[in-house]
């Protein structure tokens, strides 16, 4: 989980937003759809990138509401 968070926070802190958009909602993805589905590692990751001050960034940006929620 975090290895993706912290690309998504280099593509950011680059300004890649489409990039980092992009490696966060294939990590969501994955996670919703993988087996650990029911745990709370989507929840872990969602705070864990909610939290991250490379990501504030893209607060702003009408994707995050969709990443987040």
């Amino acid at each position: 989980v975090m290895d993706d968070i912290r690309l998504a926070e280099v593509q950011a802190f680059r300004g890649m937003t489409v990039e980092a958009f992009a490696t966060l909602a294939r990590k969501k993805d994955a996670l919703e759809r993988g087996p650990d589905s029911e745990l709370p590692v989507v929840s872990y990751f969602q705070n864990e990138a909610s939290v991250s001050p490379f990501l504030k960034a893209l607060h702003s940006d009408p994707r995050w509401a969709a990443l987040i929620s």
